[in-house]
């Protein structure tokens, strides 16, 4: 039995006991399911009529021309065409403002029209970062992008950016939901959709087994590209394939893929 299968320990369940949904692993768990995509698109458009057609977490963009592609928290489509991309932001971003323009540009990209459409095929665009610190320091709970051809001329293309900052939780619908993300117990949450869910992911069988091996195959991802790196330096200084892999433990081929990529 490897170490994936066998990973249930003590550590890990501590672990999972401990985390937000500002975590990675357990908010692309939870946010899989449709009672949650559906909560957030209803907070933050304010309308309790729409429904989901379509949602991904960890929804991977790639330009096909080389270009830097994008990983989506939470990718959703709702009953009406429109887009939303949600991201949950643990860490100050120097490039914010730049970020989100990418963003939208890549799911214009994803979403825009095909040949011979027309424009007014692109869907309507909303990207939310839900962010741990305040980006504008002005105390708000949500900040909403607006655009302007000219004072008071609001200029509507369709694509919108909003930021919220769960620092300012009140009790507001979206409040309460800045509330919830931050909580590491179930039953200290407001909203049912995400109390389900989370209690699902820790403490029953079925979700801790899920969310441990998901933090094992990150810890082997993590170790494996430490050696790696630690395999390039060894072959910089003019180790030998072999005694790379002895010391990193890397199989050989790995070891000899890098020397190949290094001789470049």
């Amino acid at each position: 039995m490897d170490k994936v299968d066998n990973c249930v320990t003590q550590e890990n369940l501590e672990r999972i006991g401990r985390m937000t949904l500002f975590n990675d692993i357990l908010f692309r768990n939870v946010a899989k399911d449709r009672d949650v995509a559906r909560l957030f698109v209803r907070l933050f458009t304010g309308r309790e009529d729409l429904d989901v057609v379509a949602r991904d977490t960890q929804y991977s963009v790639v330009p096909v021309t080389g270009q830097r592609g994008v990983v989506m928290d939470l990718h959703i489509v709702d009953d009406e065409g429109s887009v939303f991309d949600f991201e949950i932001q643990d860490y100050r971003e120097l490039h914010l403002a730049l970020r989100a323009r990418w963003y939208h540009s890549q799911l214009d990209w994803e979403h825009g029209p095909e040949s011979g459409q027309e424009y007014d095929s692109l869907p309507q665009v909303q990207v939310v970062f839900i962010m741990r610190h305040d980006p504008f320091g002005q105390g708000r709970l949500l900040y909403r992008v607006r655009k302007e051809a000219a004072p008071g001329l609001v200029y509507d293309d369709g694509s919108h950016t909003a930021f919220m900052n769960v620092g300012a939780a009140d009790d507001s619908a979206l409040g309460r939901l800045a509330h919830d993300l931050v909580q590491t117990r179930a039953e200290d949450m407001y909203y049912d959709e995400l109390r389900k869910q989370v209690r699902h992911y820790k403490t029953t069988k079925e979700g801790t087994k899920r969310m441990c091996r998901e933090l094992e195959e990150m810890k082997m991802e993590t170790a494996d590209k430490k050696a790696r790196m630690i395999a390039e330096n060894l072959l910089k200084f003019g180790m030998s394939v072999a005694d790379v892999a002895m010391n990193t433990e890397l199989d050989k081929a790995v070891v000899e893929e890098l020397a190949a990529k290094k001789g470049k």
